[in-house]
């Protein structure tokens, strides 16, 4: 499918949902929903011609290096104004990706090229050269490692010291951080991942909820402050986990059954656990819980064990279904 065919059909997706919570919105919304979409961060509203204008967007739930690694990750799109999309990509995406590459050089040992300091002791000024750094052995102490030398990208001069400097001596390598790394970015990168995942499952009746509120205000903060503010709340986590690597993107309403913690959404790709806040009517949530789970199926019981029931709906292909109900969607009158 083209561009701009993807995008109407997006569109459509949008309005169908949004004229279906039409009724739950207050009246500084309903003015900007005629006819429109709203995007899911900004919550500001656009006509179908904004396609066109470039001013509505393809927006990629996940970044690229994650698409790549995901074959149903590569699908999950939803409409986003071009700012709101722009911004997230540069911001989020960017850092969510460059942590990620540092987690990864910090266990397998192997770093990609950056300007690194070559020391050779007390009183002989280091070297500073790009280079690639593969550790030969993480578990023994001293940590041996083979550095691969760029001539292209490096000072010549620099380049002739480290010859001479190295001829039979010893040296030690110092890798410096990431400098563009900013972990509270991407944490909101995160955060504004799941934001999406569970908007493209629940649609607009979800997100417009004011406990949501808090979500995409931090997400907006995040396009312009590197320290955005995290919102304060007993559900929202960003975990990661080095026991799971979810291959592709997952997402699920989580119950505790002894009610000793809130009902939360929880949104699963590789090593990560994201969690968010989940507005619910109890009674049609134990209607939902019956009806994903087998007839012999016995609720957990030891303590702080959870029931995940996966939700594989989604607003890009409108319909209605009993999450609708359980989300906060008027039961029709018998």
């Amino acid at each position: 499918m083209g561009k701009i065919p993807l995008l109407k059909q997006l569109f459509l997706a949008h309005t169908t949902d949004l004229s279906d919570v039409m009724t739950d919105l207050d009246i500084n919304l309903m003015s900007k929903v005629k006819n429109r979409v709203l995007c899911p961060i900004c919550l500001v509203g656009y006509p179908e011609e904004a396609i066109l204008d470039k001013a509505l967007t393809n927006g990629h739930i996940w970044p690229k290096d994650f698409r790549q690694r995901g074959e149903q990750a590569r699908l999950y799109r939803v409409l986003l104004c071009a700012k709101c999309n722009h911004s997230s990509g540069s911001r989020g995406d960017a850092q969510m990706q460059m942590f990620k590459q540092v987690r990864d050089e910090e266990s397998s040992g192997q770093y990609t090229s950056r300007r690194v300091q070559i020391a050779f002791g007390p009183n002989v000024r280091p070297v500073s050269l790009n280079a690639s750094v593969i550790a030969a052995n993480m578990s023994d102490s001293p940590l041996n490692a083979r550095i691969r030398l760029d001539p292209s990208r490096n000072d010549p001069k620099e380049m002739a010291r480290f010859r001479d400097l190295s001829q039979g001596r010893n040296f030690s390598v110092i890798i410096p951080a990431h400098e563009e790394i900013k972990p509270e970015v991407a944490r909101v990168g995160y955060l504004t991942a799941a934001y999406l995942m569970a908007f493209r499952a629940f649609g607009y009746r979800y997100i417009l909820h004011s406990w949501l509120n808090p979500v995409r205000q931090c997400i907006l903060d995040s396009f312009d402050n590197n320290r955005p503010i995290f919102p304060e709340s007993d559900v929202l986590q960003i975990r990661f986990c080095d026991k799971h690597n979810y291959e592709n993107p997952a997402i699920s309403v989580v119950v505790i059954p002894n009610g000793s913690h809130p009902v939360y959404v929880q949104v699963d790709f590789r090593n990560f656990h994201i969690r968010l806040p989940f507005h619910f009517n109890p009674d049609v949530l134990k209607t939902a819980i019956g009806l994903h789970m087998p007839d012999n199926f016995d609720l957990p019981t030891g303590e702080g064990e959870a029931l995940g029931i996966s939700v594989q709906c989604t607003k890009m292909n409108p319909h209605e279904c009993i999450w609708d109900y359980v989300i906060g969607k008027p039961e029709p009158s018998s």
